[in-house]
Formats: structure tokens, C-alpha cells, sequence
């Protein structure tokens, strides 16, 4: 009985000792990839480079937004900072902020360089966050939708309304706002 039980005792601790081992291995090759100091400092400059492939390998048809360097353009009266946002080589978003308001602006553009979104956030008299957005289709305003939150964090949870914008307002024309989107889109001071 013992010629049987001691080997068998022998066998399973060098077993579970094998086992051991091997879960260390495969815990210090999960520690490396965690996030590298160049990846961090990628992250902060405004650049995320994830691990964009499929399993298969593929790349996917989606480009990865990239941001310029932001600059002060002076436009009706404001200084703004400006963000251009790229695709590719195709800007796809300009970010607008007033310099001293919490005001702010995105221009989303269309395949056709033309302005397809207008997602503006201002502050009212009341203090609360307005967020408007304008959406255009074949050179023409569908859709104007108002929000109202007391954060800006908030916004996104307010319910939304339709509205109709004044006739003089400039962002119930396609035209006229995609003119002032390429505008800031390519100003420089």
C-alpha cells in the first residue's frame, strides 16, 4: 500500500508544482502590456492609437480622428480657440471655444466639405447649460433640437425639443454656415 500511495503523493506535488510555475509565466506576459510611457504621452497629446485590428488581421475602414494644434482665430467680435479634427488627411470636425466663456462650437462636415452639423453649447442668463443642434441635408436645414441642463455633464441626459430658429439667425442657412465653417476651418492668425 505504500509503494502505491507514496509515488502517487510524489508525482501529484511535482504535478501541481508544474501547474504553478506555468501560471506565473503566463501572469508576468499578461504585466507587459499594460500601457508604455510613449503610449501614455500619445494620449495626452491628443493622438489614441489603439489596437485597431480585427482578428482576422484586417484593418477597418473607419480612420482614426486626429487633432491639430489648437489656434486663435477672431471671428464676429470673439476670439476663439480652434481645433481642426482630421481623418485621414480630411478634416471631419472643427472645435470652437470662446477665449473666457464656456461658449463652445462643433462644425461636423460632410464627404463634400460642407458643413452637416452644427452642435453649439452656450451659457444663459440663469446659469444653465443650452446645447442647440442643427443638422443639414442637401444644402438645407431638416432638423433644429434644443437642450437644457444645469451641467454641461447633464446635457446629454436632458430631453431634447424641437425648435425653429429666428429668420435672421445664420445657422438656419446651410450656405451661410458652411461658409463660416470653412472659414474657420482654414483661418490662421
Amino acid at each position: 500500500m505504500k509503494r502505491i500511495i507514496f509515488p502517487l503523493i510524489i508525482t501529484s506535488f511535482f504535478g501541481f508544482l508544474a501547474v504553478s510555475c506555468k501560471q506565473d509565466t503566463q501572469s508576468s506576459q499578461n504585466q507587459g502590456t499594460t500601457l508604455t510611457p510613449s503610449q501614455d504621452s500619445a494620449v495626452a497629446a491628443g493622438t489614441v492609437v489603439p489596437n485597431t485590428k480585427s482578428a482576422d488581421g484586417k484593418e477597418p475602414p473607419v480612420k482614426q480622428f486626429k487633432a491639430e494644434e489648437m489656434r486663435v482665430v477672431s471671428m464676429d467680435g470673439l476670439d476663439l480657440e480652434v481645433t481642426n479634427l482630421y481623418a485621414g488627411e480630411t478634416v471631419k470636425q472643427v472645435h470652437c471655444k470662446t477665449v473666457g466663456r464656456e461658449d463652445e462650437a462643433r462644425y461636423y462636415f460632410n464627404s463634400m466639405g460642407k458643413v452637416s452639423m452644427l452642435d453649439e453649447i452656450t451659457k444663459n442668463m440663469a446659469g444653465e447649460y443650452v446645447q442647440e443642434i442643427f443638422i443639414y441635408v442637401a444644402d438645407s436645414l431638416q432638423a433644429a433640437v434644443k437642450r437644457t441642463a444645469a451641467t454641461k455633464a447633464d446635457l446629454e441626459k436632458a430631453k431634447a425639443e424641437n425648435f425653429k430658429p429666428l429668420p435672421n439667425d445664420i445657422r438656419a442657412d446651410a450656405d451661410k454656415i458652411s461658409k463660416k465653417g470653412f472659414t474657420l476651418k482654414v483661418s490662421r492668425d
